[in-house]
């Protein structure tokens, strides 16, 4: 089976192609979101419980400041994670399109500024979403190919290229 080249592959949306990451380390905005939505009812029930029973209030602002650190906990890694993701577009290999070369031996990109590579066995998995294919080496590191970049015919052998390294086992999946 032959290889599949695709050129000038530019990471737009960088944040949200790494965010839809399997890796559950890279999920954290989900879970601020999350968190963010339970949390907002709050500021208006103590309003309300002040209104009613001044000594509920207590409880209320209580509970409130029980929470407050968490809540600066899970933004303070979101403002880490943004920040990550806007000075690594800042940086040569971060702003430039990449080619990406996929064959039966593994997956290949080239920049200007930075050539990577692997082969299958040096990916710990490789996931599909609707919108991204990403190669998985390590929690920190996920290449992510875009699939609007991909034809039908260029999406259909990349997904014969993981399908045989699978098979041969050379991606093994992510570690429980």
């Amino acid at each position: 089976m032959d290889g599949v080249t695709i050129r000038n592959v530019k990471a737009d949306g960088l944040e949200k192609l790494l965010r839809s990451s399997p890796w559950k380390s890279l999920q954290r905005y989900r879970t601020l979101t999350l968190v963010l939505i339970a949390a907002a009812p709050i500021a208006p029930i103590v309003f309300l419980s002040e209104q009613l029973d001044p000594g509920l209030s207590q409880v209320m602002i209580s509970s409130l400041l029980m929470l407050a650190p968490l809540l600066l906990l899970i933004w303070s890694q979101n403002a880490a994670w943004r920040t990550y993701l806007k000075e690594t577009a800042k940086t040569p290999s971060g702003a430039e399109a990449d080619d990406w070369f996929i064959d039966a031996k593994g997956v290949r990109t080239e920049a200007p500024s930075l050539t990577w590579s692997s082969p299958w066995s040096g990916l710990a998995d490789v996931r599909e979403t609707p919108t991204v294919i990403h190669f998985i080496l390590t929690p920190s590191l996920v290449m992510a190919l875009p699939k609007r970049c991909l034809s039908d015919d260029q999406l259909t052998v990349v997904r014969a290229h993981v399908d045989a390294a699978r098979q041969r086992g050379d991606i093994k999946g992510l570690p429980q």
